[in-house]
């Protein structure tokens, strides 16, 4: 019985130890299973280049790489390049950035240019700027400008007037530019803006540029507030600078003339002199003050005149 003790304690160790590695094996491979799960990768297509809105993908402008698969959700990449080619982008994609279905238009779009940037019920319309119009080449792709006119008022012939007539107007393009490039703030003079407009707007963009002298002014990109304004005439500009008018002196009164006494006290044994004969009334006289201008003078009337 003392010769079977020790194999009986073997056996028990070797099933212990069996038990133990099957254990520790099921542990394992469920870490194994989960690491796999997580690293599973998927083939996504990429920017091989810098790729501009309005650009037209070409084969070589984009190239495939591993992502991993629950990074990326698979209806909103690509995953053959074919797929892309003739496409246009219509916003900027980074080299080696995943290009979305997002930021690119449908099949039907090859060679659609700035055309895929237009927003759907809007229409894209240039206008021909200089240097003072296009505020000395400070525009850039999406900003936001007013448009003002100058022009002859109809209500008041001869009279000009300044107004607002479009609000708001998202700049498409700035010459041959469609992006608005990060931290470069140079002045970059253009010779023509392409606004983003209703078919409303693009009339009174027309009718501006025909009839008068349109100019642009830059807005703050999170102001979206509408102003209404009278607009401004040349009579309204200088009446705002136009000092109030002093209080005017009243007319002084006429001097009256004094008549002297000339007839001095006679000496008591004079001998009496003839009685002079009584003076004549002086004729009355009227003054008014006559203003001409800025010189005064002063008009006599006698009597009843």
């Amino acid at each position: 019985m003392e010769r079977y003790r020790h194999l009986l304690l073997l056996g028990a160790a070797l099933v212990v130890a069996l038990f133990a590695s099957v254990i520790a094996y099921r542990v394992l491979q469920r870490r194994a299973e989960r690491t796999e799960t997580v690293s599973e990768t998927r083939p996504v297509v990429v920017a091989a280049v810098g790729l501009s809105p309005g650009v037209e993908i070409g084969k070589e402008m984009v190239s495939v790489t591993n992502f991993l698969a629950a990074s990326l959700a698979a209806e909103s990449v690509f995953t053959n390049p074919a797929d892309l080619v003739g496409r246009v982008v219509l916003s900027p994609v980074q080299p080696g950035e995943p290009v979305f279905r997002s930021r690119v238009t449908g099949t039907d779009s090859s060679g659609a240019g700035v055309s895929a940037l237009v927003a759907f019920g809007k229409r894209a319309m240039a206008v021909k700027v200089d240097k003072v119009i296009g505020i000395s080449g400070f525009i850039r792709p999406q900003n936001r400008v007013d448009v003002l006119v100058t022009l002859g008022n109809p209500s008041e012939k001869g009279e000009t007037i300044t107004k607002i007539v479009l609000e708001n107007m998202l700049v498409l393009a700035a010459g041959t530019e469609l992006e608005k490039r990060p931290g470069a703030e140079k002045a970059v003079p253009v010779d023509v803006i392409t606004l983003e407009v209703t078919p409303e707007d693009a009339e009174r963009l027309t009718l501006a540029a025909s009839s008068g002298r349109i100019q642009l002014a830059l807005r703050n990109l999170k102001d979206g507030e509408m102003v209404r304004t009278a607009g401004s005439t040349v009579v309204s500009l200088l009446d705002s600078f136009t000092p109030l008018e002093k209080e005017k002196p009243a007319p002084k009164p006429a001097a009256r003339r004094k008549v002297a006494a000339t007839s001095a006290a006679a000496p008591a044994n004079a001998p009496p002199q003839a009685a002079k004969p009584a003076a004549a009334q002086p004729v009355p006289q009227h003054q008014v003050y006559v203003i001409r201008g800025l010189s005064e003078s002063v008009v006599n009337f006698k009597g009843a005149e």
